[in-house]
């Protein structure tokens, strides 16, 4: 019995050592080793919805028609006048 009183003692030890460790690790809460920079990008393009990425060409398109609608009523408007005073005449 001699012989197994030190073993046993160790292999107590030991395992009292390694509860203790695992106990400490669980109660420690250490921060992580790396921290991540996040930062906002701009949305992309090619990830929008078909109206998200057509809304700014519709509305260019939109000015642009309202410009040539302009144009053409000044045009229409200058040809009434013209014909007029050839009536007039």
């Amino acid at each position: 019995m001699n012989e197994r009183s030190p073993m046993i003692t160790r292999i107590a030890c030991l395992a009292l050592l390694v509860a203790g460790a695992f106990c400490a690790g669980a109660w420690i809460s250490t921060q992580p080793a790396a921290r991540a920079g996040v930062r906002e990008t701009t949305s992309r393009e090619h990830f929008l919805a078909g109206s998200e990425r057509s809304l700014p060409v519709l509305e260019d398109i939109s000015e642009t028609l309202k410009q040539i609608d302009d144009r053409l009523a000044r045009i229409e408007k200058m040809f009434d006048t013209a014909a007029r005073q050839q009536k007039n005449r």
